[in-house]
């Protein structure tokens, strides 16, 4: 047996560094980690769509404190768009096959779900940034209304994403 250091899984218990070096047990063990990532990553994007929904709350709050109600339906409906996609992402299946159920890993389309979480995260940067812009305007409605759309079409695209992932996911990594 390699007497080696397992490099990169300082972090691991001695069972699962025990699992890691027996035959046929290390590339279960590497599917869970794989599938805790993929649980980690999903939890990043969720929370990073909560924080986006908690700014874009309290714009809404300050714009009907100062009585400019104009817009904020758009900014409503945006809103509930961001709940059903941070509820997607957050309670979607996880990204692997469990350990020891059978089902033989597909690499490629793991690679394929790890680019459709690069693209994810690239439309909550797209998102974060269309609502600093939302926030600097100070208060033409047409304004408000050519940057909520805006938004509105980010997340738009952004559930199409969530959905070939969802999609990719169904026909079994």
């Amino acid at each position: 047996m390699n007497n080696e250091p397992l490099h990169g899984h300082q972090d691991l218990n001695i069972l699962e560094k025990a699992a890691l070096k027996l035959p046929g047990i290390s590339g279960y063990m590497t599917k869970e980690m794989a599938r805790d990532s993929d649980q980690r990553i999903r939890g990043y994007f969720s929370d990073r769509i909560t924080s986006i929904k908690e700014e874009l709350h309290g714009f809404q709050r300050r714009r009907t404190d100062q009585g400019r109600l104009a817009g904020l339906d758009k900014l409503e409906r945006i809103n509930m768009k961001l709940d059903r996609l941070r509820d997607t992402i957050r309670y979607s299946a996880r990204g692997y096959s469990g350990l020891f159920d059978g089902i033989k890993v597909n690499e490629d389309k793991l690679n394929q779900l790890y680019v459709f979480d690069l693209k994810l995260k690239s439309h909550i940067d797209s998102m974060a940034e269309s609502f600093k812009i939302l926030l600097s305007k100070t208060g033409k409605t047409a304004d408000l209304d050519s940057v909520a759309d805006e938004m509105e079409s980010i997340a738009d695209n952004f559930q199409q994403v969530i959905d070939q992932r969802k999609h990719l996911l169904e026909e079994g990594i």
